[in-house]
């Protein structure tokens, strides 16, 4: 059972409430392109994981191709190919330790200095934790979970 620390109830205090104004960054795989973080782009890491995971990936892009009206997409979004592969094989989970060792570039460093001065809230698809080490894990971090349709809290150790 998780139990609210004293830095948590500081976080999630009443006394700065959701404000019309209040910028909510939404981020993703560009944002960690830049150095030192150097990861690519979330195209690019698709069609790599596509590559190692999949037998005849080449047909994924094909067939997303040859249905842009509908899929409106060159490859599948990375975390779902992500959920699938992990659902399917273990190599798939070891490929995300990839992200572990992820130093944060300034892109990082500005957020979360803006989230920290504003205890705000960011949504972001990204599977490292360059945000948590800007902030030198201060940042809450919440990881919704679609499989059991809830979001799980979490602390970047």
């Amino acid at each position: 059972m998780y139990h609210k620390s004293e830095h948590d109830r500081w976080w999630f205090s009443d006394e700065i409430s959701t404000m019309p104004g209040v910028v909510v960054p939404f981020f993703g795989a560009g944002l960690s392109v830049d150095p030192p973080s150097c990861l690519p782009k979330a195209i690019e890491l698709t069609e790599k994981l596509m590559d190692r995971l999949f037998y005849h990936s080449e047909k994924i892009p094909f067939f997303f191709g040859k249905h842009p009206d509908v899929l409106s997409r060159q490859v599948p979004r990375l975390e779902h190919l992500i959920s699938v592969a992990t659902q399917t094989t273990a190599e798939a989970a070891n490929l995300l330790k990839i992200f572990e060792d992820i130093p944060p570039n300034r892109n990082y460093q500005i957020i979360a200095e803006y989230l920290t001065t504003r205890r705000g809230w960011a949504i972001t698809t990204n599977f490292d934790e360059c945000v948590e080490k800007a902030s030198n894990f201060t940042i809450p971090v919440h990881v919704f979970d679609p499989t059991e349709g809830r979001a799980h809290f979490v602390w970047g150790e």
